[in-house]
């Protein structure tokens, strides 16, 4: 008579496999957890203006992400703080800031991957405008950056603390390359701008004899009531020596450019912005 076959029970099962399922199951659950998942490869960074350094510096990231097969979508923006809203929202993935525009967020969840280069707050004047000591910006054209931008809070900051309200002087919302060509057509006096050095829009108005750009007054005083703007200083002759441009060093208060983007940036992505920003920056610009 054949025996018979007996068949574990549940119990008996348990004992021998149920540890190791567990340990298993433990497993994917520690992974699951603590294990980020791989980076995507298709990413948003919000720049500024065609005309500005952030989207050509953009564009450089974008070639170099893209030997790691990373592809980065580069985004005219309205600048700094349309940056800072599009993050809030989630439309975009990283962006480029200006130094001290975080103090306007409404979120904790945002992160600095760090300080890029100086961008000076450029404060450009027609040619012809008396500037001696006694002279007062009071009845003046003033471009103050387009309407809600970075520049437009950095130029009130620097307004108020000189005393001159929209009272005063004409405030006009206008930057960048309009603010250039309209400081040409002397339609304004003064106008600020907040770009860095290699910015296209810059470097027209460093080369036009129309305009000229100012130097700043009691710098050392504005860097100590706002700790993200520090101090640096365009040398005579560097934009041009044949024709020596500028004619006189030039005293300029800079904010930094930073990398932002959400806290939970995944880490892989750091660390190869991190390293394309050292390819890009590494070897230093004229501040």
């Amino acid at each position: 008579m054949a025996e018979q076959t007996q068949h574990p029970t549940i119990k008996e099962r348990l004992k021998y496999f149920g540890p190791g399922t567990l340990v298993v199951i433990a497993s994917f659950v520690v992974a699951f957890m603590f294990i980020k998942p791989a980076p995507p490869h298709s990413l948003i960074i919000g720049t500024g203006g065609p005309d500005g350094a952030y989207f050509h510096y953009g564009q450089e990231f974008a070639q170099i992400l893209a030997r790691d097969g990373i592809r980065l979508e580069v985004r005219t923006t309205g600048g700094s703080i349309d940056n800072l809203r599009l993050l809030e929202s989630g439309e975009i993935d990283i962006a480029f800031m200006q130094g001290g525009v975080g103090t306007h967020t409404k979120t904790d969840d945002l992160i600095s991957l760090g300080s890029l280069y100086y961008e000076p707050i450029w404060v450009f004047h027609r040619v012809g405008l008396d500037l001696g000591p006694n002279a007062s910006l009071k009845g003046l054209r003033i471009g103050m950056g387009s309407k809600g931008s970075a520049t437009e809070i950095l130029s009130t900051n620097v307004m108020t603390l000189s005393g001159i309200t929209s009272e005063d002087a004409e405030f006009v919302s206008v930057g960048g390359t309009e603010a250039t060509n309209m400081l040409l057509d002397g339609k304004l006096d003064f106008a600020f701008m907040v770009y860095g050095f290699e910015a296209p829009v810059i470097q027209k108005s460093l080369r036009s004899p129309k305009i000229l750009p100012f130097s700043a007054v009691r710098a050392e005083a504005f860097a100590r009531k706002f700790r993200f703007w520090s101090i640096v200083s365009l040398p005579r002759g560097i934009v041009d020596f044949v024709t020596d441009i500028p004619a006189r060093d030039i005293t300029l208060l800079a904010p930094a450019a930073q990398l932002v983007a959400p806290s939970d940036f995944h880490p892989a992505l750091i660390n190869l912005f991190i390293g394309s920003a050292e390819e890009i920056f590494g070897p230093g610009g004229v501040f």
